[in-house]
């Protein structure tokens, strides 16, 4: 782990949260102060400044878009967003392509990991943020049994001993998981 304070993000697509891609709805905004909540958290008690976040969307650029307006009082805080392949927003609506631009545009610095999309090219970029971040926060229903993308990254995180915050996609309410103790 190369970053010891950094936090990495993860959570499943519009489609599969209560607010589906109405990002006005009270659930959809309810969980973006849920994730700057937890960001301002992680500054003022861990002095976490650094955040990384995979740039899909729904979660990863809600994340980035609280970390850009939080970095606006705290110059000290950076965003790096880790791209899976360089092509990753071609299936992007216009609206959500503009979007991504600008979170790109704001990052501190972007990482793609590879110029060609792969079937493994997510898993890559998940195993990136885990190995990057001490403390992962996952938008991410605990009891689900569903095969996402967000399990695979939360169950890596688990295995490797990170931090997680879990916020609860219907009730925003958060629980832990306590990797290994850092010193």
């Amino acid at each position: 782990m190369s970053d010891l304070l950094s936090c990495a993000f993860t959570g499943h697509r519009p489609e599969k949260l209560p607010c589906g891609n109405d990002e006005q709805h009270p659930a959809c905004l309810s969980i973006k102060a849920a994730i700057l909540r937890q960001i301002e958290r992680l500054y003022d008690q861990r002095g976490v400044k650094h955040f990384i976040t995979g740039g899909a969307i729904g979660v990863d650029q809600w994340a980035a878009e609280a970390v850009i307006a939080f970095r606006e009082a705290h110059p000290d805080v950076s965003l790096t967003i880790a791209v899976p392949f360089r092509g990753q927003a071609d299936k992007f609506t216009p609206e959500q392509k503009k979007q991504y631009e600008r979170t790109l545009h704001k990052a501190n610095s972007v990482i793609v990991l590879q110029e060609q999309y792969s079937s493994n090219c997510f898993f890559k970029r998940n195993d990136y943020m885990v190995e990057h971040a001490s403390i992962l926060v996952a938008v991410y229903d605990r009891s689900s049994q569903v095969r996402s993308g967000t399990g695979y990254t939360v169950n890596k995180a688990v295995s490797k001993q990170r931090n997680i915050i879990f916020i609860d996609p219907k009730t925003q309410a958060i629980s832990y998981h306590i990797g290994k103790k850092q010193e």
